[in-house]
């Protein structure tokens, strides 16, 4: 296996285990050369970590999900691959034919380690540093630096989405912002080639754009456009190593140490976006090979500078400053508190149950959800589902730092979570079930998703089945809910039946619960 050494620091430092802890062994049961069983112990909760681990030989460029299926069957356990870099990791991809549900589920939630992040990034800083600003104040330093986008786009071959871990959003995905700055980007890359008279006329690419726009994205003018990036190196209070170095024209990052807190969506969408160019510069004219189209689009990428910031610091401050820069684009509460210590601490504390807080612009599923989300679950399990329905969002960051504190004290509420999610699953996948069995109360069962799922907790806990979940169904659990909820409305004055309202708040759940109750009394 490539550097046991070199893959034992990365997964220290990427994954916080403890590196004395961590022990990598061939996988037993299965004859392969590419998995190993993989251990260490959490440094924030002390817990140890079983997993697999896949290492990338460079040879085989399509990833075989059969093998990994068969290696993984009927066991849990964090999923860790290795690869040389980020751009090994895409090319696997690409490469892989057959992609199933499953298997995109499989490789955007799993772990990446890359290999060239055990040594240091140079960026070479425009006109040799002669223009640089810094400062040097408050426990940390500062500078301002003119960067190529073609240096910039080097720190995520060796981090990959990582590189955006402390930043509020991460690339923000296929929605309109990004497709617009694809399409503005693309303006300015294809302007700068289609200036280039000899490359026009030895590849007969014709003028796709107007000469307005030509003029309008000169590749000079962007740094005059763009408000820049910012990229945060963190002090190692262990080691002097790893701080920022430079010197007159080169600035040295080490990518374990680096996230970018503002400029998320400009280096992911110049990175699809050159690709795109590239791809478009081979179709338009055959004789343009990858490496022709390559050093075509660098050549312009080479052109378009931007402002770039570094700051020098530790851990503490990096949720302020990325919150604070991020303002361009507004930032909804749910991405406010992503960045906080808590939500971090949350995430190693559910570990086990798979439950996720993410960020926008992550994989989703129904297990990795955004901070509002989680917190509307945790109510639930909680037995409050009428504050999960009428959640003041305004509260998310108290909301956070509670149920971080209530997983340190009591780590059982992460399984009382889970099972709220997966009645919630349930509700959401199964509405012609409860449409058909909803009986004189449909109209107001269709607002008892959170009832429903906090009932079906205190339904496990009452009939003391925690055991033997099979025989408490979804179904049984619907029809013991809907029954109390009908004959409470039964008692109602006409005019002051349920209405939607009454799940906005707790009140109605407590006298259902004592219903619920006297049934076992």
């Amino acid at each position: 296996m490539t550097g046991n050494e070199t893959i034992i620091d990365l997964l220290s430092r990427r994954l916080e285990w403890e590196e004395e802890s961590i022990t990598i062994n061939p996988q037993t049961g299965i004859e392969t050369m590419d998995y190993f069983e993989v251990s260490g112990i959490d440094s924030v909760t002390q817990e140890t970590i079983n997993g697999f681990l896949y290492v990338d030989n460079e040879m085989d460029n399509q990833f075989d999900y059969s093998k990994y299926k068969k290696v993984t069957a009927g066991n849990e356990g964090t999923f860790i691959a290795v690869f040389k870099n980020y751009n090994r990791e895409k090319e696997v991809y690409a490469a892989t034919k057959n992609k199933t549900n499953d298997f995109n589920t499989m490789w955007d939630t799993k772990v990446s380690i890359y290999l060239d992040s055990s040594e240091t990034i140079k960026l070479r800083v425009d006109q040799d540093g002669i223009n640089y600003l810094e400062y040097n104040n408050f426990e940390m330093e500062g500078y301002i630096y003119n960067i190529s986008i073609l240096e910039v786009l080097k720190i995520i071959k060796p981090t990959g989405v990582n590189l955006f871990r402390d930043n509020v959003r991460v690339g923000l995905g296929r929605n309109d912002v990004s497709i617009r700055l694809r399409s503005n980007f693309k303006d300015y890359i294809l302007s700068g080639i289609l200036e280039n008279e000899k490359i026009c006329e030895e590849y007969e690419l014709e003028e796709t754009l107007i000469e307005e726009i030509i003029k309008r994205r000169k590749p000079e003018l962007f740094w005059y456009s763009h408000n820049g990036i910012t990229i945060y190196s963190k002090k190692d209070k262990l080691s002097q190593n790893n701080l920022l170095k430079r010197n007159a024209s080169i600035v040295e990052l080490n990518p374990l140490n680096i996230t970018v807190i503002n400029g998320a969506q400009t280096i992911t969408n110049f990175l699809r976006t050159s690709e795109e160019t590239k791809n478009l510069l081979m179709r338009t004219n055959k004789s343009i090979d990858e490496n022709i189209a390559t050093e075509i689009v660098n050549e312009v990428l080479e052109r378009l500078i931007v402002k770039t910031i570094i700051i020098n610091g530790t851990d503490e401050y990096v949720s302020d400053i990325s919150l604070g820069l991020n303002t361009q684009i507004p930032v909804g509460n749910n991405e406010n508190v992503v960045t906080m210590n808590e939500v971090n601490k949350i995430n190693k504390l559910l570990k086990t149950t798979n439950l996720k807080i993410i960020r926008a612009g992550e994989f989703t599923d129904d297990l990795c959800m955004m901070p509002q989300k989680l917190v509307k679950m945790f109510f639930v399990a909680m037995g409050e589902p009428g504050k999960a329905r009428n959640l003041d969002t305004k509260k998310l960051e108290d909301y956070i730092k509670e149920i971080a504190n209530e997983l340190e004290e009591n780590i059982s509420v992460a399984e009382s979570i889970k099972k709220a999610v997966q009645a919630e699953i349930w509700w959401r996948s199964d509405s012609s079930y409860r449409l058909m069995n909803s009986g004189n109360v449909e109209n107001i069962m269709k607002n008892a998703c959170y009832y429903f799922c906090s009932y079906y907790l205190d339904y496990l806990r009452i009939n003391e089945k925690e055991g033997i979940i099979e025989n408490a169904s979804f179904e049984k659990v619907f029809l013991s809910l809907r029954e109390k909820i009908d004959a409470i409305n039964s008692t109602k004055e006409k005019g002051k039946e349920l209405t939607s309202n009454d799940f906005k708040n707790n009140v109605l759940y407590k006298d259902i619960l004592k219903k619920l109750e006297n049934d076992k009394n």
